[in-house]
């Protein structure tokens, strides 16, 4: 896909196009309704799909300081268009001269002359020209006397909150942008298509997280950032191509007395440097409010609940691949599987690799391919699993038995076809 920043170096050879226009903040699920309308009017067309998009906010320029949060950064909506099926992403400079243009100039200058575009699909809602005075009327209008054709598509819906539920709320950024704001990472999950990022700077903070067993890294978040309302949230962190899960807080530490609101996530399974480097914080599920606490130890045994949450939270669909270690501090209560209490504390997860704490030693599991452990039942597609049992100062195999059958490991029941590795702690 090309990416443009104004309209000065489009190639001397470009001919006609489709085009669709809008800020696209979020690429929601109407979005890619619309944009993948685009795409199929071009492809039908045999022309290149366009997507006409601003920067900054039209309404940072027309109204100084009402810039709205952010949803998606530029080139998080760069990247999101393109897995759409678009062949450019053009960006034009909302500049005070371009709020000016009126309608019938913004589309001779943009559209015709520039462009040459051959078709627009639009939402039946859209606005262009100074003060927002065109329509989709009016562009039709247009259309017909510069040789264009024009479409308004209905916007998506999603049911409302009434008890009859007759009502609808449109799917839009600002839909999406109160959701956040509220702190209901799931239904903007759902209006996205997909959980809502945050992207930033890990950078340095207090170091307190460290202190109590939990260091965490600080996101240095982008200007305008929709930040979900303060809390804990069960989150994905991405960094350097790795995905891995996230308990996050979200607010200004209110049982150290704290005044600055940040973003800081425990990312679970990691040891290393994350200082400097760019990261994205993908909200999955909101687990607590932000509160206070009267000593650091009700924290501390807060956090590990916090993260045993985070770790249940997660859409099964989304952890395979990813790396879970549950030790008797940040494991599941002992209910969490069947078998003699007390003997595991193991998690319900789905990934390439598990670890349970058996008291003195640890059970890792790893497999191709591990559907959901519910209740302690593992149902594994590929027949054969490999089982380890680890002491805490590292991998030493004592005992080696082979089985074909369904077993019992450390109260994990339904282990088809696997080879067992014991040692002591």
């Amino acid at each position: 896909m090309w990416r443009w920043r104004g309209l000065e170096y489009l190639p001397s050879n470009w001919g006609r196009c489709v085009v669709t226009i809008g800020v696209f903040d979020g690429v929601h699920r109407g979005h890619q309704a619309l944009i993948g309308r685009a795409v199929e009017v071009a492809k039908h067309r045999d022309l290149p799909c366009v997507v006409v998009t601003f920067d900054p906010h039209p309404s940072e320029v027309v109204r100084p300081g009402s810039h709205p949060a952010q949803l998606t950064t530029l080139r998080r909506r760069a990247e999101l268009v393109e897995g759409l099926g678009v062949d450019v992403f053009c960006v034009l400079p909302f500049t005070p001269e371009l709020s000016k243009l009126s309608p019938e100039e913004f589309v001779h200058e943009v559209l015709v002359e520039h462009l040459h575009v051959a078709a627009v699909v639009v939402g039946d809602n859209f606005r262009f020209g100074h003060r927002a005075a065109g329509d989709v009327n009016l562009l039709r209008d247009l259309g017909r006397r510069f040789g264009f054709s024009t479409e308004g598509a209905n916007l998506l819906t999603v049911p409302g909150e009434s008890v009859d539920g007759d009502d609808e709320v449109q799917f839009s950024s600002t839909y999406v942008r109160s959701c956040i704001d509220a702190g209901d990472v799931v239904a903007a999950a759902n209006a996205l298509g997909r959980p809502h990022r945050v992207e930033g700077i890990v950078v340095r903070g207090d170091g307190r997280g460290r202190d109590l067993g939990f260091p965490t890294a600080n996101l240095s978040t982008t200007l305008h950032a929709a930040i979900p309302a303060d809390g804990i949230y069960a989150c994905w962190f991405i960094n350097r191509g790795r995905r891995l899960m996230s308990a996050v807080s979200v607010g200004t530490n209110p049982t150290f007395s704290g005044r600055e609101r940040r973003v800081e996530a425990y990312v679970l399974d990691f040891e290393g440097d994350l200082y400097g480097q760019r990261a994205c914080l993908d909200f999955v599920a909101r687990l607590r409010d932000m509160e206070r606490y009267d000593n650091v130890q009700d924290l501390i045994d807060q956090l590990h609940v916090d993260v045993r949450q985070t770790i249940l939270r997660q859409d099964p669909n989304e952890m395979a691949g990813t790396q879970v270690v549950a030790d008797q501090k940040r494991g599941l209560p002992d209910h969490a599987l069947p078998g003699k209490r007390g003997s595991t504390r193991c998690v319900a997860i789905v990934g390439a690799h598990v670890a349970v704490d058996l008291h003195d030693v640890s059970l890792a599991i790893s497999v191709d391919q591990l559907p959901l452990i519910a209740g302690g039942r593992i149902r594994v597609a590929d027949a054969s699993m490999l089982v380890q049992v680890r002491g805490r100062c590292g991998i030493s195999v004592t005992r080696e038995v082979s089985r074909r059958r369904t077993q019992n490991v450390g109260g994990c029941r339904k282990l088809a076809g696997c080879v067992v590795s014991r040692t002591g702690a």
